[in-house]
């Protein structure tokens, strides 16, 4: 809504401003500050667990919330069992301010899997063609066979369509997220909404922005993350929730460049300069 960086924005001139720097930054967590007082935000938001937020939001306890764009479809039947004239979709960010809504694009893959260096080509090519397997296409034997597992025993037939049981959610989900396949729009309880999604999509790309450090590696960045984010959690919820002012906001910053930052920044504007 506000147009904040996503983490970091390329400047003209080369260099690189972090967003916790920008104005954007600093409106958004006021304005966040004000729903939270306003008592816009479910009272168990900051301690519910992920499967707590689905539940509420399929029951009608509350009228929107964050998660991956693939739980959509899942949430949307929920509610629609419970109230199939509720019009469930995604929430496109609207400009805040008069100004322009962006919407952070993702990395183009979720995790990593390495194959050791040290292998002989011999057991390189092995672990190759099981990488394959692993990244079937969606609509292929082998993409069906990871997607939902042993026919009759890991899944059962609902509605026409191969759902995963109690047993295939325990078995299959490991085996599915080592590797993927392009992943796909596929709603077969509700065909039409995959063209929906579609337009969603479109929507997103056409604001998006992306991490203009994407492509570059901090080894300081690497060894503090952990401490970065439990830092912005920490002030992030102390602001929101009223314990601190929204003056603080400054001590995003400050603590970021103390505890790794600078050095980050660092590490990425020499790379950038180098691929100039």
């Amino acid at each position: 809504m506000f147009g904040v960086p996503q983490n970091w924005r390329l400047e003209s001139n080369g260099t690189l401003t972090h967003m916790y720097a920008t104005d954007e930054f600093k409106a958004a967590i006021a304005y966040i500050r004000k729903l939270y007082a306003a008592g816009i935000f479910y009272p168990d938001t900051f301690s519910e667990m992920s499967t707590q937020a689905k539940n509420n939001f399929i029951a009608g306890k509350y009228g929107g919330y964050r998660d991956g764009f693939a739980a959509l479809i899942a949430e949307r039947l929920g509610v629609m069992k419970t109230d199939p004239t509720a019009k469930v979709g995604l929430l496109i960010p609207f400009a805040a301010q008069g100004g322009k809504p962006v919407s952070w694009l993702a990395s183009g893959n979720f995790g990593i899997a390495a194959i050791p260096s040290g292998i002989g080509s011999d057991r390189m090519k092995e672990l190759l063609r099981i990488m394959d397997y692993l990244c079937a296409p969606r609509f292929s034997i082998e993409g069906s066979f990871l997607a939902n597992g042993i026919d009759g025993w890991d899944n059962s037939v609902v509605n026409g369509t191969k759902t995963p049981n109690a047993t295939g959610q325990k078995e299959i989900e490991d085996l599915a997220y080592i590797g993927n396949g392009v992943p796909v729009l596929y709603t077969p309880l509700d065909p039409q909404f995959a063209l929906t999604e579609q337009g969603y999509v479109r929507q997103l790309v056409a604001m998006g922005i992306t991490d203009p450090t994407l492509s570059l590696y901090s080894p300081t960045s690497t060894k503090q993350t952990a401490v970065l984010t439990q830092l912005f959690n920490d002030r992030f919820l102390r602001i929101v929730q009223g314990t601190n002012a929204v003056s603080t906001v400054g001590g995003f910053l400050t603590d970021f460049m103390n505890n790794g930052g600078s050095q980050i920044l660092k590490e990425y504007e020499q790379q950038l300069q180098k691929s100039a």
